[in-house]
């Protein structure tokens, strides 16, 4: 991956429960790293087999593989871009199974 390619900042959120004043349990979201992505529209044909389940993907994220030693990403986890909030639908890809870039597939929560 060309450091060229990775010129959108993006953030990277899991999700914790903490309580309100009456105890309730209130969904939260805590960032876990902010890193440079890539962030590109799906393909015609990217968009067409992720169609198959499910159909609102729009996007695909491209990010640097984080250390084996830190949380890695998942698909319970969100993505911010500026104003812009994705969640992950699949589970990270871990491109050429090298450590070096995971590719995130994501649809735009509304």
């Amino acid at each position: 991956m060309r450091a060229g390619e990775l010129r959108h900042i993006i953030k990277v959120q899991y999700p914790v429960e903490t309580q309100d004043t009456a105890g309730q349990p209130i969904p939260t979201w805590v960032t876990l790293f902010q890193a440079w992505a890539a962030v590109e529209p799906l393909s015609a044909r990217e968009y067409i087999l992720a169609q198959q389940t499910n159909s609102d993907i729009n996007i695909k994220i491209r990010i640097r593989a984080r250390p084996t030693s830190e949380t890695r990403v998942s698909a319970k986890m969100r993505v911010l871009f500026g104003t812009r909030t994705f969640e992950i639908v699949a589970p990270p890809i871990e491109i050429e199974e090298r450590n070096r870039e995971v590719q995130l597939i994501c649809r735009e929560v509304f």
